[in-house]
């Protein structure tokens, strides 16, 4: 996996700077345009987005033509970054987040194309809560670390609008996706995130909001026993 928690945050915080009419600051650095085949690169050093990262608004057309060359020409992970990095600043959300999804329903994408749809969903874009709810079905290894820790930070943030999407799925899927969040990392999501999960779903006082608060106190004691 290419990212933390940590690095979840700033980049989201870096992505929301990123919207059409941004002001150039001094951290917004000019691309450089001699190599136009680098652009993923440049954009990506370390083949993730870079927490540094910012366009200057003077280089945002032509940063966001060559973006539209490489989605083209390139293929696997710099497609998707090429496309991630058209949703960012704005451009063709529809067929660009398509794409991105078309990515991961393939098999092509792995836990990195979910990092990315994460960050677009945490950009606004709530429609993509069923898509990343459905990747916790059948996940396993740095999925459900990742889809674990993203669920319940979800399910203690925004409970109403979680569980809202959760009734859409099977009791079985629900638990399964309960427990994934419960076992947060890996490590489980510890006693304070726990109580704060369960008194939230609790107070919703639905069958769905029940069954969740059951699983995440099973998926937090699990995952505690099997770290020790």
């Amino acid at each position: 996996m290419r990212f933390t928690a940590s690095n979840l945050f700033l980049l989201l915080m870096l992505s929301l700077g990123m919207s059409h009419g941004q002001r150039s600051t001094p951290s917004s650095p000019r691309i450089n345009f001699s190599d136009p085949n680098g652009i993923i690169h440049q954009l990506a050093p370390d083949d993730w987005p870079s927490a540094q990262f910012a366009i200057d608004p003077l280089d945002r057309a032509m940063v966001i033509r060559l973006l539209s060359e490489a989605k083209r020409v390139e293929t696997g992970w710099h497609k998707q970054l090429a496309i991630y990095f058209l949703i960012c600043l704005d451009q063709n959300y529809s067929e660009n987040i398509r794409d991105l999804l078309r990515f991961w329903r393939s098999g092509v994408g792995d836990e990195d194309t979910m990092g990315l749809i994460i960050l677009v969903y945490k950009h606004g874009h709530q429609e993509l809560l069923e898509p990343i709810l459905k990747a916790g079905q059948h996940s396993d290894g740095a999925l459900s670390e990742e889809l674990g820790d993203f669920y319940g930070d979800e399910l203690t943030s925004h409970t109403r609008v979680f569980v809202s999407a959760l009734s859409g799925f099977s009791p079985k899927d629900q638990d399964s996706i309960c427990w994934l969040a419960g076992g947060a990392d890996g490590g489980g999501m510890g006693a304070e995130a726990e109580a704060r999960a369960v008194h939230n779903l609790m107070a919703l006082k639905s069958a769905v909001s029940s069954r969740c608060a059951r699983n995440v106190r099973k998926g937090n004691a699990d995952a505690e026993a099997s770290n020790q």
